[in-house]
C-alpha cells in the first residue's frame, strides 16, 4: 500500500519548509488516504468495492483523483495549465503540490471543487 503522506511530505524538513501550508478538513483526509475514498472504506468493510465509479475500473485512491478519474478531468486540466505556468511538469512529483505555494493554492481548490465526487 502507498503510503501517501509520506508521498506529499517525504521528510518532516520539508513540511516545516511549507509555512504556506494550512491544513482543512479535506486537505488532511487527501494527503493520508484516509478520507471517503473507496479504497480506504473497503480496508473497514464500509464498501462492498474500492473501484471508482468512473468506470475506468481503477481503484478510487489518492493517486487515482489526482492523477486519472476521468470525473475530474476538467479541473486536473486546470490544475496542469497551472503548474506549466509555474514550469512545473506533469505528472507532478506529489510533494511538489504542497511545497510550492502556489501549486498548494491550486491543489487545495482541485480538492474543494472535486470533493463530492469522492464517494
Amino acid at each position: 500500500m502507498l503510503w501517501f503522506t509520506k508521498e506529499f511530505f517525504p521528510s518532516i524538513h520539508g513540511r516545516l519548509k511549507a509555512i504556506h501550508f494550512v491544513p482543512s478538513f479535506r486537505i488532511t483526509q487527501f494527503l493520508p488516504g484516509h478520507g471517503n475514498f473507496k479504497a480506504y472504506l473497503k480496508r473497514f468493510n464500509l464498501s462492498r468495492a474500492d473501484l471508482c465509479s468512473c468506470s475506468s475500473e481503477e481503484i478510487q485512491d489518492v493517486n487515482h483523483l489526482i492523477l486519472s478519474c476521468s470525473k475530474v478531468t476538467p479541473a486536473r486540466c486546470l490544475r496542469i495549465s497551472s503548474l506549466k505556468k509555474n514550469n512545473l511538469a506533469w505528472p507532478p512529483c506529489f510533494s511538489t503540490l504542497v511545497q510550492n505555494k502556489t501549486c498548494f493554492a491550486s491543489f487545495c481548490e482541485f480538492i474543494d471543487s472535486n470533493f463530492t465526487h469522492i464517494i
